[in-house]
């Protein structure tokens, strides 16, 4: 099998379900390759057996190469018929003791968040803990708490009945692209990297129309696309 045939992809949890699997689609609709492998493991790793990558630290190692795909300002993501439904705004004292599910101590927006509610002086229930956002989501949805994540993730539970909020201060979010320093791209991985970029630009839109209609003065969160 030749090098323009396989696309091996490291994405971490932000970008591994919906996404990622919308643009795998894509590819294989656009290309029909044989093989596609999307995989979440060590960032290092894509310098040896990968092809692309996503991830959310910036990565200083000669082997890889490291480029923005992506900036985002977090959400906050409430349960149906949430007390705080009504609301286009989150700040940290709206979520004044309520049940919190926060990221994990080993992802680096954890701690971002944290300092945002303690400078605000406010006290969550920390009762909860998971490593991917996607299960925060899922959690949230069940009615277990309400969380501040990523943009991402969370417009794939939209549809659900998750209710996404411009959350206040703003906490940015950053994507890197990562790839081999020292070994051209494929063809399909090219190929796989502009369809990204095409399914980033299209949930960019979707997520940026939903929060206009929230904003009667048509104030929105910008997720960068870069």
């Amino acid at each position: 099998m030749s090098g323009a045939e396989r696309c091996f992809v490291l994405v971490n949890d932000e970008w591994r379900r919906g996404f990622v699997r919308r643009t795998v689609g894509h590819v294989i609709k656009v290309t029909s390759p044989r093989q596609e492998c999307v995989r979440s493991t060590h960032v290092f790793e894509i310098a040896l057996q990968f092809d692309l990558g996503l991830a959310s630290n910036t990565i200083e190692k000669p082997s890889i190469k490291a480029s923005l795909f992506a900036a985002s300002e977090a959400v906050c993501i409430l349960p149906p018929n949430h007390g705080l439904a009504a609301k286009s705004v989150i700040t940290p004292k709206d979520l004044a003791g309520e049940h919190f599910v926060s990221l994990s101590m080993e992802d680096q927006a954890r701690f971002q968040i944290d300092h945002v509610f303690a400078e605000a002086r406010v006290e969550r229930q920390l009762s909860l803990e998971t490593p991917y956002a996607a299960t925060a989501c899922a959690m949230v949805m069940e009615g277990l708490g309400v969380s501040v994540i990523s943009p991402f993730p969370a417009e794939d539970f939209r549809g659900q009945g998750l209710l996404i909020k411009r959350f206040r201060p703003a906490i940015h979010f950053r994507t890197m692209l990562l790839q081999p320093a020292e070994r051209p791209a494929s063809l399909v991985a090219e190929k796989f990297i502009s369809l990204m970029e095409q399914c980033r630009d299209e949930l960019l839109e979707r997520h940026n129309t939903a929060l206009r209609e929230l904003e009667p003065r048509g104030r929105a969160v910008s997720l960068i696309a870069v």
